[in-house]
């Protein structure tokens, strides 16, 4: 996913669009935490994307707690 763009589009608005960077350029997010994102359908139907701290350890999203 790094390196990749998302692109956000609402009916009417310009369109976002989003670079996911692994820090290369600096730290790793903010304070040395690399943030990750997943994309969740919610039960209404609404698609979210949340950002989690990576663990280390796993390399893996810790959903435990969101940014």
């Amino acid at each position: 996913m790094i390196g990749k763009k998302i692109t956000v589009k609402v009916d009417g608005q310009a369109d976002q669009v989003f670079e996911i960077k692994n820090g290369r350029d600096g730290k790793d997010g903010k304070d040395g935490i690399t943030y990750a994102p997943v994309v969740e359908e919610g039960k209404d139907g609404v698609t979210t994307i949340k950002f989690y701290p990576v663990d280390p350890k796993t390399g893996e999203p810790d959903r435990r707690s969101s940014h």
